[in-house]
């Protein structure tokens, strides 16, 4: 007797191995947003962006009105933040990353925020950096295509460029002043 249910336990263990790595696999190739993450929806066709190649130059409006290209920063360490009013993560790296700008801005590093423009709008964005008191430049992604090129799944995002346009660092998740001081004075040298 127990001869004959052996088979069937086995056949079942089998099936759940194979529904447990089917279910496994789905679930990690969508992907979740980790502690200090909150998901975009960029699409997920990107330039290679790896540490160590050339940062993909962009053009996008700025909070301001006037064009800003990436390239207008040659020679300058690049803190490039994605980010957006809505994500906790990012208002709680955005005080360190404001005071870091106001603090290195004339001195050979230059901050561009990213909103990805998921949920936001401009006049939104202004209202949010005045109400807290935010004066570094902010960039507007409207068409999402710089997120895209940049692979922003989750936000915040942040890429360290060196003076070269070379990206040495990235980073999913709150940056702290720690961690952005580090990065820029390694940049630095």
């Amino acid at each position: 007797m127990p001869n004959r249910k052996l088979p069937v336990i086995i056949a079942l263990l089998g099936a759940l191995l194979v529904v447990g790595v089917w279910y496994a696999t789905r679930s990690s190739s969508q992907g979740s947003p980790g502690q200090g993450e909150t998901q975009a929806n960029a699409p997920a066709k990107a330039a290679d962006i790896s540490t160590g190649k050339p940062a993909p130059d962009f053009s996008l409006p700025s909070l301001t009105g006037e064009r800003v290209s990436l390239s207008d920063f040659r020679g300058q360490v690049v803190i490039l933040n994605f980010w957006a009013t809505w994500c906790p993560p990012c208002k709680e790296e955005m005080p360190d990353l404001n005071r870091f700008y106001l603090e290195e801005k004339d001195k050979g590093v230059m901050l561009l925020a990213v909103n990805i423009m998921q949920r936001d709008t401009p006049e939104g964005i202004r209202s949010f950096m005045k109400d807290n008191g935010y004066d570094m430049p902010v960039l507007l992604d409207e068409s999402q295509k710089v997120g895209a090129t940049y692979r922003v799944a989750y936000i915040p995002t942040t890429y360290f460029i060196d003076r070269e346009g070379i990206i040495r660092y990235s980073k999913t998740g709150a940056l702290n002043s720690t961690e952005i001081a580090y990065w820029v004075e390694k940049l630095r040298k």
